[in-house]
């Protein structure tokens, strides 16, 4: 029988199937307790490493994350696990870039790691779990900045080690985020790709569709998202307001405040292009608070260069 230790590590990051993410967080921190208490350390890393990963995924506050990855920076250091210290300091650069002015936060390079030489490394331990992971932090930096084009290309990376992936709470995120660079980018191709950009979309939500019977608080306002931005491009007006509004009640119901605001964020731009700015000064204003009750500096400062009238 499994100790009570091995146990929440084996359960703990994926719990999400039957409970919401945020319960998920305690029981993998207890595991990093027992791990130390144990002698495991890399059992320790290990279940660290997912409970501040599902905290950044729930929309935990960056500052309170950054605290609390700073923290255990140390005890992950001890430990000598190289992949567990390769998956903290990439969601630390995550944290920073978010937090912090600069130039170009969806590129996971800066004060804690290089995403090039962290990519190399976790190759060269034929790591693909480590490689999922920070690919995903790649790919929800360029969804959140809007860089679209980089996102396709990771997202198109992440494929190939899906697997790898398990039934883990990054494998959600990653169809999500996904379909949602993908409707990004659909306006900038032509014909043939935008078909086959569409064709993975309507894959990813049927899959994520089936996965919404077990527990839908944790993923049910980014399916709703990725559907109003695929009415959006079908010029399904209405319910792509609709589903905008949805994903934004439900997102903020559930506590993913995170992407409360870039719900708000994409109604906002959509509404802006439909010429109606009154709307769409409130929904931007709105995302605006999402991202300062996050704690995103970066977002907030992203926003007001792209629509300085609003809040001016």
């Amino acid at each position: 029988m499994l100790s009570p230790g091995p146990r929440r590590l084996e359960v703990g990051p994926r719990r999400h199937w039957l409970e919401p993410l945020q319960a998920t967080i305690q029981p993998l921190e207890e595991a990093y307790q027992f791990g130390l208490q144990s002698g495991d350390l890399e059992y320790a890393g290990m279940a660290i490493v997912f409970s501040q990963q599902h905290a950044l995924l729930c929309g935990r506050e960056l500052r309170a994350l950054e605290k609390s990855l700073a923290s255990y920076a140390g005890s992950i250091k001890r430990i000598n696990h190289e992949t567990s210290w390769i998956g903290s300091i990439a969601l630390r650069q995550t944290t920073w870039n978010l937090l912090n002015a600069t130039e170009t936060p969806w590129i996971l390079s800066g004060e804690f790691c290089d995403e090039d030489e962290t990519l190399r490394l976790l190759t060269q331990h034929a790591h693909q779990p480590g490689q999922f992971y920070v690919q995903l932090l790649r790919l929800m930096l360029a969804c959140w900045f809007g860089r679209y084009e980089e996102g396709l290309q990771i997202g198109q990376d992440m494929e190939k080690i899906v697997p790898a992936a398990g039934s883990m709470y990054m494998q959600r995120s990653f169809f999500s985020y996904q379909s949602l660079v993908c409707l990004g980018h659909y306006p900038q191709v032509g014909k043939a790709a935008q078909r086959r950009l569409l064709l993975k979309v309507q894959k990813n939500q049927r899959r994520i569709h089936k996965w919404l019977a077990f527990q839908p608080a944790n993923q049910l306002h980014l399916y709703l998202l990725v559907e109003a931005c695929r009415f959006q491009l079908q010029k399904k007006r209405d319910r792509a307001l609709q589903h905008f509004e949805l994903a934004r009640t439900q997102a903020r119901a559930q506590g993913f405040v995170h992407e409360e605001g870039l719900a708000g964020e994409l109604s906002g731009t959509y509404l802006m292009d439909c010429g109606r700015p009154q709307d769409a000064v409130k929904q931007l204003r709105d995302a605006r608070f999402a991202y300062l009750k996050w704690g995103a500096a970066t977002k907030v400062r992203d926003l007001e260069q792209r629509f300085p009238g609003v809040f001016s």
